[in-house]
């Protein structure tokens, strides 16, 4: 062999090595990385990619309460967040978990027990053997009958965090917290009582702002609001008429809330934005203790129990460190496993 060709083989094997370590870098940084790469710490709990990868895949697949693709990741971080917040600081506000209670609602979720009389809808339902994807708030598995209880519920526990991919104590911590909210929610709801200030408010909505400034002149110069917003309103949500009913003040958003603050009855809002479009409302009506309407007690206490969590949240040390790489690495992999849990579910 000769000198150039020594060079020339020299040469390749260098090229090749180099391919070899921009491979291995690469599985390094996509496969090995991501799973040990620290991505969040709320109080005295710190995630890695892998554990939020997990608690993704059962929020999306057998809670449904991701709203998007793109959101998995950050909306498991946020209900993490808020899971701690609820069990550190809610048993100051409310009676804290037992292990009693812990165990009951195990039970309950698993089909061993009754609900307490007193338990609603909070509660989560409890499923078949096999959790159907995203079709229940949890999932439960139906115990298989031994003669003993103890043995019954050791068995449908098993299978129940076998079929979630849970381990037993970060599936407890989910349970504790939404008891905590249950007793937190029960509380608001009972401090919001059955009466309290109200507005009736009507709403014109249209895409141009020239219009919008046209129309709310001609309200305040006594044109009929109903006639107008039939006419020229795009808000599909609303009455024909543009009437929105009634609310309680304090569930109206920033925006609503501002637009008619100080007006009275028959009063005209500045033209606000909303998005794209511009918007105008009427106050038809003020009630300073008017009974709430079905539904509007449950939506005051949620409204509640959200504001307090965002205020406790702000007295907890929370880091999060989550890359784009490692986000798409947890999104991906929390999608392959929806595909794989629908699978299953068709095949039956």
């Amino acid at each position: 062999m000769d000198r150039q060709q020594r060079i020339i083989y020299g040469g390749a094997a260098v090229v090749l090595a180099l391919v070899a370590v921009i491979i291995l870098a690469g599985i390094y940084f996509t496969r090995v990385l991501p799973p040990r790469a620290h991505v969040l710490t709320v109080g005295e709990q710190s995630y890695n990619a892998s554990e939020v990868l997990d608690r993704a895949s059962y929020l999306t697949i057998f809670e449904g309460g991701v709203s998007s693709v793109d959101a998995i990741a950050s909306s498991t971080i946020d209900r993490l967040v808020r899971e701690e917040v609820l069990r550190t600081r809610g048993p100051e506000v409310v009676d804290e978990v037992t292990e009693d209670d812990l165990r009951h609602e195990l039970m309950v979720r698993l089909g061993l027990a009754d609900p307490e009389p007193d338990e609603d809808a909070t509660a989560t339902p409890t499923a078949t053997a096999t959790p159907t994807p995203a079709a229940t708030e949890g999932a439960g598995v139906t115990a298989t009958a031994t003669g003993n209880p103890e043995e019954e519920f050791a068995q449908a526990y098993t299978d129940f965090l076998r079929s979630v991919g849970l381990g037993r104590a970060e599936f407890e911590t989910i349970v504790q917290a939404q008891l905590v909210a249950r007793r937190l929610l029960d509380q608001f709801v009972e401090e919001a009582g059955e009466r309290g200030e109200q507005v009736h408010l009507g709403r014109i909505r249209v895409s141009d702002p020239v219009l919008a400034d046209d129309l709310r002149q001609q309200l305040v110069d006594g044109a009929d609001f109903s006639e107008l917003a039939k006419e020229h309103s795009t808000a599909e949500e609303d009455a024909e008429d543009g009437d929105l009913g009634w609310s309680a003040t304090a569930l109206l958003d920033d925006r609503m809330a501002q637009a008619v603050e100080g007006l009275e009855a028959g009063g005209v809002s500045e033209v606000t934005t909303a998005g794209i479009s511009f918007e105008i409302f009427q106050v038809k009506e003020r009630a300073t203790d008017r009974e709430y309407e079905d539904g509007m007690v449950d939506q005051l206490a949620a409204r509640q129990l959200d504001g307090w969590v965002e205020e406790q949240r702000a007295q907890l040390t929370v880091e999060e460190d989550l890359s784009s790489d490692e986000e798409t690495w947890i999104i991906e992999r929390v999608v392959g496993r929806l595909q794989e849990a629908q699978e299953r579910s068709a095949g039956g």
